[in-house]
C-alpha cells in the first residue's frame, strides 16, 4: 500500500483497521482518507478532510458504520462525518478550538474530543449536536476514551493531572489521577474496565488499577468500625535514607 507521504502532527492513529469490512483506513498528508480493500489491495474509496484546515484526529465507530475526521479551522474544529456504508459525508464546524484527539462511545451514539486550550466536549453522532461541555482547565487536554460500558469518559491531561474521569450521563468529574510529566496521549481503558492506561510525552506508560469489590468492601467495613467520635490513628513512615 502506498500513500503520498507519511503523516505528521497527528495525535490519533492514521491507520484504522476495520476487520468486519475487511478494509483499512489510511489518512495521508494531503488530508485525504483512503479505504483500502485488504483482500485485493486496492484503494476503493477516498474522502477529503476539513476544508482550509488539517486533520488532527480520526476515529471509527465500533460498529464500523461511521468514521470521524476532526481538524482545526481557526478557533473552531471542523468535523467530517463519513457514513462508511453509503459513503455519504456530513460536514459541520464545532465549537472547540485546537482539537487533539477523538473517540466514539462503544455504542456509537456519542463522540468526544479534547482541546489543547483546555476542556473537552461531547457530541451526539447522529446530528453532530453538542450535548455537553466539560469545564475547561488552565492546562491542555490531549486524549479521550470511553469505558466499555459507555458510563465513563477518561481525558488525558498534562501538568497537574494525568487523567480525569467523568460520568458520561451526569457530566460530573468523578476522579483525577496524578502522573509524571505531561501530555498524556493515548489514554485507554482495558476491555473489562478495571485498568486505565495513559502515556506521557516521554514515553512513560502509566497504569491505574481499580480496586476489587472485596477490597472496597473491606475498606468500607473498616471505616464503619471506627467510632464516629474518634478519628482513625495516624500512620507515620520513616524518611527514606534515615535510620529508624
Amino acid at each position: 500500500f502506498t500513500t503520498p507521504s507519511a503523516r505528521v502532527n497527528l495525535n490519533s492513529s492514521g491507520l484504522i483497521f476495520l476487520p468486519h469490512r475487511n478494509s483499512l483506513l489510511v489518512l495521508d498528508c494531503m488530508d485525504t482518507l483512503h479505504e483500502w480493500d485488504l483482500k485485493n489491495g486496492r484503494d476503493t474509496r477516498s474522502w477529503h478532510g476539513p476544508p482550509n484546515g488539517y486533520t488532527k484526529a480520526i476515529a471509527a465507530s465500533p460498529d464500523e458504520a461511521q468514521c470521524l475526521m476532526l481538524g482545526c479551522v481557526g478557533s473552531r474544529a471542523s468535523a467530517v462525518l463519513i457514513d462508511l456504508v453509503t459513503g455519504r459525508v456530513r460536514r459541520r464546524d464545532l465549537d472547540l478550538a485546537e482539537v487533539e484527539d477523538a473517540a466514539f462511545s462503544p455504542d456509537g451514539r456519542l463522540f468526544a474530543a479534547p482541546s489543547s486550550f483546555g476542556g473537552a466536549k461531547l457530541w451526539e453522532a447522529a446530528g453532530l449536536e453538542e450535548i455537553a461541555s466539560l469545564p475547561p482547565y488552565q492546562e491542555s487536554m490531549f486524549s479521550v476514551c470511553f469505558s466499555a460500558d459507555c458510563r465513563r469518559l477518561a481525558i488525558g491531561g498534562s501538568v497537574t493531572c494525568a487523567v480525569r474521569i467523568w460520568d458520561v450521563e451526569s457530566h460530573l468529574q468523578l476522579l483525577s489521577l496524578g502522573g509524571e510529566a505531561s501530555m498524556f496521549w493515548p489514554t485507554s481503558f482495558s476491555p473489562d474496565g478495571n485498568v486505565l492506561g495513559s502515556m506521557n510525552y516521554r514515553g512513560i506508560l502509566h497504569l491505574w488499577r481499580a480496586p476489587s469489590w472485596d477490597s472496597i468492601n473491606k475498606a468500607e467495613n473498616a471505616k464503619a468500625d471506627v467510632p464516629k467520635n474518634r478519628k482513625p490513628p495516624l500512620r507515620s513512615f520513616p524518611y527514606p535514607g534515615r535510620a529508624g
